[in-house]
C-alpha cells in the first residue's frame, strides 16, 4: 500500500549513509565525509534497519536497490570523496 512504501522511503542522509557504506567506507570514514559524529552513523543505520526490516547494512542496501531507494551504482561510482585525515 502506498503508506507501508511511504514507510520505506529514506531520508537523504540515510541514502548517503547507506551509498558510502556500499562504497567500501568504514563507518568512521563516513561520519567523518559527512561531518558527522560515529554515533549519529549508527543512529541512521538503526532507523534504515528497522524502516527496511532488516539487521545488517548489506541487506539495506541490497533491499533499498530492490525498492529503487538508492540511485543506480553507476551514478555514484565516480562520486568525490574524502578520506580521514591522520595526524602525522
Amino acid at each position: 500500500t502506498q503508506g507501508e512504501s511511504s514507510d520505506r522511503r529514506l531520508t537523504p542522509r540515510q541514502s548517503e549513509v547507506l551509498l558510502l557504506l556500499e562504497r567500501g567506507e568504514h563507518i568512521p570514514d563516513v561520519a567523518d565525509i559527512l561531518s558527522i559524529e560515529i554515533l549519529t552513523v549508527r543512529s541512521h543505520l538503526r532507523d534504515i534497519h528497522r524502516r527496511l526490516n532488516v539487521s545488517k547494512w548489506p541487506d539495506a542496501v541490497r533491499k533499498a536497490r530492490r525498492l529503487n531507494l538508492l540511485p543506480p551504482s553507476h551514478e555514484t561510482r565516480n562520486a568525490p570523496h574524502r578520506r580521514r585525515r591522520t595526524n602525522t
